[in-house]
């Protein structure tokens, strides 16, 4: 247990309560009223210079890598997807100066063929779940959805030789107990 630490940076938004949010909050590119945080200008050189001192910052107190959050923000259905280039330049940058490092990527499977040489491995949410913000409830996906994904998710391990991390949500022991099930094989 805890052979490797990482820490958690977002490289797609800023939420208030950040400690960087000042600093960050004049180069946004609007809000996302889901989690109440704000979209990130990677076009601008200040945000990116912020943060490559945050991931300075971060790895200088001893974690072993970073886990790097909202990547799907880049890709064809997201809200900076005109800067997917920005964020290959931002990944390159940061694997180059930490290439001892381990990098996890938080979704935006559409484009590890971009990213697979800036990161270890890829974390996956809700493969098996799925979350419904009407109901405020998690549920298990469609049998037919699931397997969709879980071949990608295989394809991805198999090209990149990879390591993929699911990571599933429940509110009860009953939906644990199904998508342990679902997810064991």
């Amino acid at each position: 247990q805890n052979k490797k630490v990482l820490a958690y940076i977002s490289l797609g938004e800023v939420n208030v309560n950040a400690a960087h949010y000042n600093e960050l909050k004049n180069s946004t590119l609007g809000k996302n009223k889901i989690w109440n945080s704000y979209y990130l200008d990677l076009k601008s050189e200040k945000t990116i210079e912020i943060l490559l001192h945050i991931v300075d910052e971060t790895l200088n107190k001893g974690y072993d890598g970073l886990f790097l959050d909202n990547i799907d923000n880049y890709c064809m259905y997201g809200q900076q997807k005109d800067q997917k280039e920005d964020l290959i330049k931002l990944l390159k940058k940061i694997k180059e100066k930490y290439p001892n490092k381990t990098f996890i990527q938080n979704a935006g499977l559409e484009i590890i063929e971009q990213t697979h040489d800036y990161v270890d491995a890829i974390a996956i949410e809700s493969i098996a779940t799925n979350y419904s913000f009407k109901t405020k409830k998690y549920g298990l996906r469609d049998n037919s959805q699931f397997e969709t994904s879980m071949k990608n998710l295989e394809s991805i391990n198999i090209k990149y030789k990879m390591p993929i991390i699911l990571i599933e949500y429940a509110d009860s022991e009953v939906l644990f107990k199904q998508i342990e099930d679902k997810i064991k094989d």
